[in-house]
């Protein structure tokens, strides 16, 4: 076990400490991305994986759960196509100055048709494409209305004010009680290692299918591991209650420890269909699970899978 999760959640139990330490370190309390580049991949990722498993879609408005203070992967939303991006999130957290960062970037990189970061460079990422060339294949009818100077400049200015045009850039906090505005008006919903930090995943699934439009769709990569809280990628399952309340209260979101066939259940009994899932196995690290509550929620293949990319639509 490392000690060093179970300091910090020692040391957040003294009221703003670990607050003043994170700022005192330059960590970002929000959350959120820095690099365009892994952006662009995470984006270009999902959308490849779309049309791969459901043909060419629509996608005029999205919603991404989670994003934190870098917008990057809504702004490669607005890039590609969609006209509005509604941001859920628990916070308002805004960092105006580095999404235009971002996004002068993005736009660079995807008016040149720069190749989807890889493996090379980003080895963790998921989910995996058999190819990483620049889907050209996706935008040959529309390249050029896409990347014209008014419509970037739009969204640029949509960054800036929420709204320029059709363009629209909307926070809904909390999320989980604001989804209302948005029923059934949703085309996609996706997040990228956010649904393993949620409590209640199945009001989550709920609320999804209740504010995508029919046949919307969701598309999710999960990341099933200890996000650095033991040395094993699934050791933390072992921890008990009360190690794991501490270790959970020196960090800024909770891990859930749900297991990805429950993911499935849940997204089945929410009302979802053709469920598709990529997922990524470790069979030289089997654990045996000895907190029983734990324990009873795993099944024998849920023991092997660190990541899972999952889509479903309505």
């Amino acid at each position: 076990m490392k000690a060093k999760p179970v300091i910090r959640g020692l040391i957040s139990y003294i009221p703003g400490l670990l607050k003043i330490l994170k700022k005192a370190r330059g960590k970002n309390i929000c959350g959120g991305t820095d690099s365009a580049r892994y952006c662009y991949s995470i984006w270009l990722r999902h959308l490849v994986k779309l049309n791969e498993n459901y043909g060419k879609i629509n996608i005029n408005t999205v919603a991404e759960i989670g994003p934190g203070d870098s917008l990057g992967m809504g702004i490669m939303a607005l890039l590609t196509g969609s006209e509005k991006y509604y941001v859920f999130e628990v916070q308002k957290c805004i960092n105006t100055e580095k999404n235009l960062q971002i996004f002068d970037e993005l736009v660079k990189l995807f008016i040149n048709k720069e190749k989807i970061p890889g493996n090379n460079e980003f080895p963790m990422i998921e989910p995996k494409l058999n190819k990483y060339d620049f889907p050209e294949y996706i935008f040959k009818e529309n390249f050029e209305l896409l990347t014209d100077n008014s419509r970037i400049n739009r969204i640029k200015e949509a960054i800036i004010n929420e709204k320029s045009g059709e363009i629209e850039m909307k926070y809904l906090i909390p999320w989980d009680t604001e989804f209302y505005k948005v029923t059934g008006k949703i085309d996609l919903i996706f997040t990228q290692a956010v649904l393993e930090h949620l409590n209640n995943l199945k009001e989550a699934y709920e609320i999804m299918y209740s504010v995508l439009k029919q046949g919307g769709f969701i598309s999710h990569e999960i990341d099933y591991s200890s996000h650095e809280t033991h040395e094993k990628w699934n050791g933390h399952l072992n921890f008990g209650k009360i190690i794991w309340k501490i270790i959970m209260h020196g960090r800024p979101y909770d891990i859930n420890r749900i297991p990805h066939s429950l993911h499935i259940k849940l997204i089945g009994k929410a009302g979802f269909r053709n469920i598709l899932e990529i997922k990524t196995e470790d069979f030289n690290s089997k654990l045996k699970i000895k907190n029983k509550e734990i324990a009873e929620l795993f099944t024998e293949s849920d023991l092997f899978i660190k990541n899972a990319y999952i889509q479903a639509k309505k």
